[in-house]
């Protein structure tokens, strides 16, 4: 594994100094930064998959094992809030007093923790969810695509210029609008990959021909 370890290493540290330069250069807001280390851990997933599914003998055991950190998790964050020297009162009403909390790096430290440990925990009770094939394999199939472009739709629709109010119309504006968006950007990549394997074979085509001719 040891080409694996190296992989690996260097994408957790870049994520960490992308957390750092985000905050401290681009000012990006915090929920930026909740699931950066996703992209970490799904390719420490994929490299060490084997050993971790042969050692894992119980869902439910799982489970326990990630609530643990989540709820370790939301008291560090809690305790953050309540020794920030800010009122409850004025971090509920002021929202940027609660980004700059979570800007300290212990917060988001514990805020990916948090976040890590419901997805594992999710995953892990959606194994006794049978699922819309056609649906989920829909989405897979744009997943990519999904991932790339809903931060644009986001920017596009709260920004200097438009802002949607409301946080649920929002959500679900996002949703929708990524999912179209995905969806068309794929087909585009289809097509252009059609025509680009069309015209690798039109190119190559006199060179076959030549190769086929009786010498």
């Amino acid at each position: 594994f040891p080409h694996k370890a190296v992989i690996n290493g260097v994408i957790l540290v870049g994520t960490i100094y992308y957390c750092f330069y985000s905050i401290t250069q681009v000012s990006f807001s915090i929920w930026w930064l909740s699931s950066c280390f996703y992209f970490f851990a799904g390719i420490h997933w994929a490299s060490y998959r084997e050993v971790y599914l042969s050692r894992i003998k119980s869902t439910r055991k799982l489970i326990i094992a990630a609530a643990i950190p989540a709820g370790l998790g939301e008291i560090a964050m809690g305790v953050q809030f309540l020794t920030s020297g800010f009122s409850i009162k004025a971090i509920r009403e002021f929202s940027a007093i609660s980004d700059w909390i979570m800007t300290i790096p212990l917060s988001i430290l514990f805020l990916n923790v948090v976040c890590f440990s419901m997805v594992v925990i999710f995953f892990c009770l959606m194994e006794k969810v049978k699922l819309n094939e056609k649906l989920f394999g829909f989405l897979r199939r744009i997943s990519f695509e999904i991932y790339l472009y809903h931060g644009l739709v986001m920017l596009l629709l709260r920004n200097a210029f438009w802002y949607l109010p409301g946080d649920l119309p929002y959500a679900l504006c996002v949703m929708g609008l990524s999912i179209a968006l995905a969806w068309l950007i794929h087909k585009v990549h289809g097509l252009f990959y059609q025509l680009y394997s069309l015209s690798t074979k039109i190119l190559s085509l006199p060179s076959r021909l030549w190769r086929k001719m009786p010498l």
